[in-house]
């Protein structure tokens, strides 16, 4: 049981990385956030960005981590029959809650789409919230993951929210 438990845990821990790896390339190619804050002057609603930055590190790899979670869950079969379909289907709503994460940091402060980016992140907090749903059924541990990714994704809401009724 140990050896299946470790596992585990390495699977979710490549998924992680690969969300911190997807996540800074994100960041690398969309350019300094700097010019958008500067131009927006969003210092009440937005953290420093060093640490909207980290937190976003964080979630990335959080939510790669949930996602191990369920490929481990269905690969060693440990969820079957309609809890192995709620497991796939959340799966379908965070292949889409992680696209949307990729390009709402671009959208948002490489191009200042604001309203736009808002409309991604009204996206992704319904798609967080679809995927702890189904995952629910299938990993809870993944579940509750994703409902404080949905937290994390609703609070970017409200900052591009303020950042559109404030420019």
């Amino acid at each position: 049981m140990k050896h299946s438990k470790n596992n585990v845990n390495k699977t979710a821990m490549i998924f992680g990385i690969l969300g911190i790896i997807l996540c800074l390339l994100t960041r690398i190619f969309s350019g300094s956030p700097y010019n958008m804050i500067h131009t927006l002057d969003p210092s009440d609603i937005i953290p420093p960005i060093w640490l909207f930055n980290l937190l976003s590190i964080a979630w990335s790899f959080l939510s790669g981590y949930a996602a191990g979670m369920i490929v481990c869950a269905v690969a060693k079969g440990s969820v079957r029959g309609s809890r192995e379909l709620f497991a796939y289907k959340g799966g379908l709503f965070f292949i889409a809650y992680a696209f949307l994460s990729l390009i709402w940091y671009p959208l948002f402060f490489g191009e200042e789409r604001l309203f736009l980016s808002f409309l991604i992140t009204l996206l992704k907090v319904l798609t967080a919230a679809v995927c702890m749903y189904f995952w629910s059924y299938s990993v809870t541990s993944a579940a509750l993951i994703m409902a404080a990714n949905a937290l994390w994704s609703f609070y970017i809401l409200l900052v591009n929210l303020s950042v559109i009724l404030n420019n």
